[in-house]
């Protein structure tokens, strides 16, 4: 049984839902912050070289690495861009065609 399972409010009933959310996203962020504070695998040290950029936190380097250079192969700049969805979208209907942009 976890510490938020086995926690209860002072007068013996069990605590909200939400709040047994919010330790565990706790208890998973301070094991996520240990990790990144020695990194043992690959993509946990390229996820520590995203964050020194400055503008790029924890969460949004992980989810860098993990899924968008994680298992992916990019030929060129253009593949990475499409993937974040930074290309124009077609519009063709009829003889109407054209880029509606990002």
């Amino acid at each position: 049984m976890s510490v938020a399972e086995s926690a209860a409010l002072w007068d013996g009933h069990s605590l909200p839902v939400e709040l047994k959310a919010e330790r565990q996203i706790g208890a998973l962020e301070a094991t996520r912050r240990e990790r990144l504070q020695n990194p043992r695998s690959e993509a946990e040290r390229r996820v520590v070289h995203l964050m020194r950029l400055g503008a790029i936190g924890p969460t949004s380097a992980w989810l860098l690495v993990k899924e968008f250079f994680g298992w992916r192969a990019f030929r060129n700049r253009r593949e990475v861009a499409a993937l974040a969805g930074l290309v124009g979208t077609p519009y063709n209907s009829g003889d109407s065609a054209r880029d509606q942009g990002i």
